[in-house]
């Protein structure tokens, strides 16, 4: 995500500053940087509880096609 995040921020932004009223745009962009905030927090755990939900079902597939696990 870092080596695209000078790209994302900019173009973000620039779509909030264009389909907001101008005397909204203050509150819109709490809620945008909240909801990143938000994601950069949770979506680690996230991904952590995913994976190790399915590692049960990827390990028994390297089994089933013969490689070491």
């Amino acid at each position: 995500m870092k080596k695209w995040k000078p790209f994302f921020h900019p173009a973000a932004s620039a779509m909030v500053a264009d389909v907001t009223p101008d005397n909204q745009q203050t509150e819109v962009f709490g809620f945008l940087r909240m909801g990143m905030n938000i994601g950069v927090a949770v979506g680690p755990m996230f991904g952590t509880t995913v994976f190790h939900s399915c590692s049960y079902f990827s390990n028994s597939i390297w089994y089933y096609a013969g490689f070491p696990t």
